[in-house]
């Protein structure tokens, strides 16, 4: 489907459009954010808020309570980088080992 019909399906079904979007951020909390794996620590709280900017453009600003994470302010400065820089990282990926990732990366 060419993106001008994808655009006319989508607004003209906007109910359905936003349901679909609230199950994929759902199933994304659920198999990511808080599976087993605790890509960015335990949760044991979180919050979020879908907001649609221009062109009917979504997005979700999130805001998680991890178990047992330094609090800024309160604990020592070092130990809450060290807890930032233990789940946020940034790289980008090898060309020898992922010409594609590193491909869309760069552009």
């Amino acid at each position: 489907m060419i993106w001008d019909e994808k655009c006319k399906v989508l607004c003209s079904n906007p109910v359905t459009a936003v349901r679909m979007l609230d199950h994929r951020f759902d199933m994304f909390l659920k198999n990511v954010i808080m599976s087993e794996a605790e890509p960015i620590g335990k949760i044991i709280d979180y919050f979020y808020r879908v907001e649609f900017q221009q062109r009917s453009s979504p997005h979700t600003h999130c805001l998680f309570w991890v178990e047992n994470a330094p609090k800024f302010g309160e604990d020592d400065i070092d130990d809450v980088i060290t807890f930032i820089d233990k789940y946020i990282t940034c790289e980008i990926p090898d060309e020898k080992d992922d010409k594609e990732l590193h491909d869309i990366d760069i552009n």
